[in-house]
């Protein structure tokens, strides 16, 4: 092994981080703001995410996940900061967070943070610097989390039990009925009172998200289906 993350074409790099260094990060003017810092070293890690070497693909998901929680992107002064920034860097292409933490699941290493990160970015899925279209962010985390909700249904985990609550609240903001319906079972799971077992809850969970996102639910299934899972 030589600590290469293997993943599909469809995960390539968007851009090589000697560019990004020559031509974005040093462009950044200098600052003693923590915050002004904070959002910089947070487009070191971004860029970090687009390495094909595992250690530092997990180096970078380390830190973002220790920088989101001071820098959460849903304050909008968070998000105002770490777009200062982004202009900054002309990284034009950039494809979103979502799709750089997807890379994530290709290793056995780096999953258990992937899913953390990902929850995370729940409550700002439609945000650009989560999913730039602001088309499929939503639906796609769903899809990405669920398999480990599945996986905990007897016994949901706390990092559960959030992240049903969390999937619950944006979908109640909604206030579509089938979206609606969604957040109850999720907050079904989240209270641990689900009366029936997990195969009848993934179905309702699976009919739901699907009458919801009907346009684009079948594309992100081929499109995770792409990505390599280890076994």
């Amino acid at each position: 092994m030589d600590g290469r993350i293997n993943h599909s074409s469809s995960l390539a790099r968007t851009r090589s981080l000697s560019s990004l260094r020559e031509k974005a990060v040093y462009d950044v003017q200098p600052t003693t703001e923590p915050a002004n810092l904070m959002a910089t070293i947070f487009w070191i890690a971004a860029s970090l995410l687009e390495s094909d070497y595992e250690y530092e693909y997990l180096l970078a998901l380390r830190l973002l996940n220790k920088l989101l929680i001071h820098l959460p992107l849903d304050k909008s002064e968070s998000r105002e900061k770490i777009e200062n920034v982004q202009s900054k860097l002309k990284w034009n292409n950039f494809p979103g967070l979502q799709q750089l933490f997807l890379k994530g699941f290709t290793s056995v290493s780096t999953q258990e943070m992937t899913v953390h990160l990902l929850s995370k970015l729940i409550s700002v899925s439609k945000h650009t610097l989560v999913d730039p279209s602001q088309l499929s962010g939503f639906p796609l985390n769903i899809l990405c989390l669920l398999p480990h909700l599945i996986q905990h249904f007897d016994s949901p985990t706390q990092f559960c039990k959030e992240t049903a609550s969390r999937i619950a609240k944006v979908c109640a903001e909604e206030k579509c009925p089938t979206l609606v319906n969604l957040a109850h079972m999720m907050s079904l799971y989240s209270t641990h009172a689900y009366s029936r077992d997990c195969s009848n809850w993934i179905n309702v969970v699976c009919r739901y998200l699907h009458d919801s996102f009907s346009d684009t639910t079948f594309s992100l299934v081929t499109y995770l289906a792409e990505v390599n899972l280890p076994p």
